[in-house]
């Protein structure tokens, strides 16, 4: 198979971009499912979160109480490691076990794209032929997640200083896909991305070097 790494601020139309990329024929995996899927109600990773983040931590169902969790993170900075700490390696292993299956089940030049917020700050990139990132600018990034999660101006921007900052993304990226609000133009864009990724599958792409980074527009 051939990997593509996905990532990008949050609001900034990565889910977007795979979902397009799946439409067009990728395998998509991603990291916010498989947090949901080791995160299932009463299960031993959520027990533990609440052993250590108090009974709080869950919902009277036993399900997280994300609510309450993404409060404490995004003001808590320690708290947000201890979190991480906890629930990143399951992730990982999930994500891992997908993408050794499809090493197995689908030939060499099936694309299978794989959407990972924190991508550069966990030190994905080695498991991938190729990484995209998908650049909003900030302004934009603070409105879109204001209008979408409800928060202050405050709120916005201490989500989005918990990850790195947009261009610090786009600079590791392969390829950066830019989203500035035209959705017709971004799906065009995606579409752009979609030929070259396939061209590279064929290839198998690490066999030569993009010039980093690489705007598709």
């Amino acid at each position: 198979m051939f990997a593509v790494g996905l990532t990008g601020g949050i609001a900034s139309g990565k889910s977007l971009a795979a979902r397009i990329l799946e439409n067009l024929g990728a395998i998509r995996f991603s990291a916010d499912e498989a947090a949901r899927a080791v995160t299932g109600v009463n299960s031993p990773l959520v027990l533990e979160i609440a052993r250590i983040f108090g009974p709080q931590a869950l919902l009277p169902s036993g399900a997280l109480n994300r609510v309450y969790l993404a409060k404490l993170i995004f003001t808590d900075g320690q708290a947000r490691q201890r979190l991480e700490h906890l629930l990143h390696p399951a992730i990982l292993r999930l994500l891992w076990a997908q993408m050794e299956a499809c090493r197995y089940d689908f030939a060499a030049d099936k694309i299978v794209v794989v959407e990972v917020p924190l991508l550069f700050e966990v030190h994905m990139e080695e498991w991938f032929h190729r990484t995209v990132a998908v650049f909003a600018p900030e302004s934009l990034l603070l409105e879109r997640i204001r209008a979408r999660e409800m928060l202050s101006k405050e709120e916005a921007k201490l989500r989005l200083a918990a990850q790195w900052p947009v261009e610090q993304k786009a600079a590791h990226a392969d390829y950066v896909l830019k989203n500035e609000g035209d959705i017709k133009e971004f799906h065009h864009a995606v579409l752009r991305l979609w030929d070259i990724l396939r061209q590279e599958a064929q290839g198998q792409g690490r066999s030569f070097q993009t010039h980093r980074p690489q705007f598709i527009e």
